[in-house]
């Protein structure tokens, strides 16, 4: 599946956005918890947008693609 740029710069921007959060709450930083936070934010998001980047975001840090 192609993504295009603007579409993965948002995608890296969560990631990053969760492991920072989880370091700095002194959470174990891995692929599961990244994801698990993108979860928390994908429901805390009120706009559709963010919500599927948050989404595909935590699909490639759980199985390394989009599904």
């Amino acid at each position: 599946m192609e993504i295009d740029e603007e579409r993965m710069r948002m995608m890296v921007s969560a990631i990053g956005r969760a492991a920072v959060d989880l370091k700095f709450s002194g959470r174990r930083v891995s692929e599961q918890t990244i994801a698990e936070k993108l979860d928390q934010f994908r429901r805390a998001e009120p706009g559709i947008v963010g919500k599927k980047v948050y989404m595909d975001a935590a699909d490639i840090m759980r199985y390394g693609r989009l599904q």
